[in-house]
């Protein structure tokens, strides 16, 4: 069976890799799912947790606005199984604090951004690490940043 494999034919291509967002699960109080390995969105994406890559912490930013002023915190990614979870540690200033509290209060939204490095597109009748087409599998995918929303 010929896979489609993303990475490779958007290089081929010349167009840009897509950056996945995917919105996270608040567990309780600074811990959170960030991301598992059940299909999302519209093209049925999914991360496979054997090929997390990049660094263990990633920053916490607010509003999905990247500048140093809105970086209120960072937050530690491990794999469990098949979830990537992570610990939210927020800033000591009052921006930061401040919005840690509305976060906990059930405010804002956590949202994963990722960078997927290669992966395969299954057609409809194809399957793929137990995964039946169409969706798009991510064999290798680095966490970027996670972003805190309110939507």
């Amino acid at each position: 069976m010929l896979y489609n494999y993303i990475l490779r034919d958007c290089l081929q291509q010349r167009r840009p890799v897509p950056v996945l967002v995917r919105k996270a699960a608040k567990q309780s109080g600074s811990f959170a799912v960030l991301a598992d390995e059940q299909p999302t969105g519209e093209q049925r994406q999914v991360l496979l947790m054997q090929g997390r890559q990049g660094r263990d912490r990633v920053p916490l930013v607010l509003n999905d606005d990247s500048t140093v002023a809105n970086i209120i915190g960072s937050v530690l990614c491990r794999v469990q199984d098949v979830r990537l979870v992570g610990v939210l540690g927020f800033a000591s200033d009052s921006q930061a604090q401040a919005t840690r509290e509305q976060y906990l209060a059930g405010g804002l939204s956590l949202h994963l951004i990722t960078n997927p490095v290669a992966g395969v597109e299954l057609q409809r009748g194809e399957s793929f690490h137990g995964f039946a087409g169409p969706a798009q599998v991510l064999t290798k995918w680095e966490p970027l940043q996670v972003v805190l929303s309110d939507t």
